[in-house]
């Protein structure tokens, strides 16, 4: 069994909350319930004023066009600024820009190094596109599927489905690790635990 879903990079949570800032909560709490022009009214001079989380928020706002006219570039400039004090969301976000070319120039390496930078500090949805990225040789990398088996279990061991199913077939078939049928099982039924399944 292996996961078919080969480059689909998994979706993740975009909104930060911090129980410190009482006003940025409060555009969160509007955002997530669709009140976008109340989060953009509340986010924007905390931006302006450099709150990272709200710096972030507005990103998001600006690259889905919630609230406000859809603006790629200004949601990369909002991002970078909030990726400059160290947040690894923003970093997650401006990567998949880079990779593609929305709202930068696309340049692979600069996406490569977000990603990284993200996924050492913990960001599941990194540390899974990382394992896929060596996998595939993408972006000018050298394949490795050392690496990316390394990336993808540190993701499947914060619960990541895709990745679990990703270990679990590493160990099913040696790819990367040593061949172990006992952790491909483990994995295996983890993920039919969760409610999901390895597609064939």
């Amino acid at each position: 069994m292996k996961c078919s879903n080969f480059l689909i990079i998994p979706m993740i949570l975009f909104w930060i909350s911090s129980s410190s800032a009482t006003d940025y909560d409060t555009g969160l709490e509007a955002a997530m319930s669709g009140d976008f022009k109340t989060a953009l009214n509340i986010w924007k001079p905390l931006a302006e004023n450099g709150d990272p989380y709200a710096q972030n928020g507005l990103g998001m706002l600006f690259r889905r066009g919630d609230g406000l006219e859809q603006n790629a570039k200004e949601a990369a400039k909002w991002f970078k600024l909030s990726a400059d004090q160290g947040f690894p969301m923003p970093m997650y976000n401006l990567a998949e820009m880079y990779e593609v070319g929305e709202g930068v120039a696309q340049d692979y390496k600069k996406s490569f190094e977000f990603y990284s930078i993200a996924a050492e500090n913990g960001l599941v949805g990194a540390q899974t596109t990382l394992g896929f990225w060596y996998e595939a040789g993408h972006g000018g990398l050298e394949q490795s599927y050392e690496q990316s088996f390394d990336w993808f279990l540190l993701a499947a061991e914060q619960g990541d489905v895709l990745s679990m199913c990703r270990v679990a077939y590493r160990y099913e078939e040696g790819l990367g690790t040593e061949k172990n049928k006992s952790k491909a099982t483990e994995f295996y039924n983890s993920v039919k635990k969760l409610g999901e399944r390895c597609e064939d």
